[in-house]
């Protein structure tokens, strides 16, 4: 058996570094797991709540929660930010919306429909949601 010596072991574990460095930047700081990142719209962003409007007319949500979303006493909650939506996160209402589970864990009254709703759905009509004073 072949015993290195300290100037090999330097030596290699010094191309080790060097080439470690040529793959990744030493200032660019580690970006987190892409499932682990929930993108929180903001209201002031038209597009993504032009979108969401959009989302809502093609889903008919006006047809239960009327045409201002402030909801139908007796029939269906309003969905503005004031209302119901109030106590959802983008995750709670993504889910809702995909599952019919509710912020509470519950499941959404009937007869509010389950959509099976994708994210890129989902977002944007919470925003457009969140965007109704």
């Amino acid at each position: 058996m072949r015993l290195l010596t300290t100037a090999t072991l330097t030596a290699a574990f010094g191309v080790t570094v060097i080439l470690a460095g040529t793959h990744s930047s030493p200032a660019a700081a580690p970006k987190p797991a892409a499932s682990n990142v929930v993108k929180k719209p903001t209201a002031s962003n038209a597009a993504l709540i032009t979108q969401g409007k959009a989302v809502a007319n093609s889903n008919g949500c006006n047809s239960c929660h009327t045409a201002t979303y402030s909801g139908k006493k007796g029939f269906s909650p309003s969905i503005r930010s004031t209302g119901v939506t109030k106590q959802y996160t983008l995750a709670t209402w993504e889910r809702m919306m995909n599952t019919g589970v509710t912020e509470d864990g519950g499941h959404v009254a009937k007869p509010m429909p389950v959509y099976r709703m994708s994210a890129k759905d989902s977002a944007p009509l919470y925003a457009f949601m969140k965007s109704l004073k």
